[in-house]
């Protein structure tokens, strides 16, 4: 719809924002390295806004309670499988290796010991919890709208940022504070904003063209009951 999109815009402009605005110079990579980084961030949010389509037209008529963790775990199978091919494939080419991870010093399998605990969060919260409830909330949202609420993440991201360092859990000095890239939240959660209210508009409009509907049947129906007498 109309709303959908202008919504659309200002989340997609203010995802920009918070790419293109951001803190390059602190990362320590060339500059080469972040038009590749910008261009995979690109392909993965592509092939995640085909996933959310997707699995919306797979749930959108489904009537069966765990539908959203089958379609879920079936694409992560699937996932997994061509991750796990990939992955092996790579691990051959110490070119590919050292491209893909520069801090693994040619060793492909090469897991650090503190990144435990962190790919164990990425496993049970990031994918597990997070793209079940996404796939609860495709049975009863339209596409557009799940993912415009999808770019709120690099703000919740922020957001947790700056907890962690405002509580000093940041040891390792990894974390850096938001900066002007931020002002592209705004224009997400105008974004978002706009985006609902077109959905409750619409919800609205069709909830009254329905009691119209049935109200102009009653009012037929005595009148044909009363030709037939």
């Amino acid at each position: 719809t109309q709303w959908k999109g202008i919504g659309m815009i200002f989340a997609v402009c203010g995802a920009f924002c918070l790419s293109l605005f951001g803190h390059n110079d602190q990362s320590g990579g060339s500059q080469k390295d972040h038009l590749i980084g910008q261009l995979f961030l690109f392909v993965n949010c592509l092939a995640s806004s085909f996933e959310v389509i997707l699995w919306r037209r797979l749930l959108c008529n489904v009537s069966e309670g765990s539908a959203h963790l089958q379609v879920m775990a079936e694409s992560y199978l699937v996932a997994a499988c061509l991750m796990a091919v990939a992955s092996v494939t790579a691990s051959f080419s110490s070119s590919a290796t050292e491209f893909f991870c520069p801090e693994c010093h040619g060793d492909p399998w090469h897991v650090p010991a503190d990144a435990l605990w962190a790919i164990a969060y990425s496993v049970a919260f990031q994918t597990l919890l997070a793209y079940s409830l996404q796939a609860w909330a495709l049975r009863f949202a339209h596409a557009s709208l799940v993912a415009v609420w999808a770019t709120a993440q690099p703000v919740m991201a922020a957001i947790v940022t700056v907890i962690v360092l405002k509580s000093r859990g940041d040891p390792h000095g990894v974390l850096t504070w938001p900066g002007w890239e931020m002002s592209g939240a705004l224009m997400i959660f105008a974004g978002i904003v706009v985006s609902e209210y077109g959905a409750q508009l619409r919800t609205s409009t069709s909830s009254a063209a329905m009691v119209s509907h049935y109200s102009a049947n009653e009012f037929a129906a005595p009148a044909g009951n009363s030709q037939l007498k």
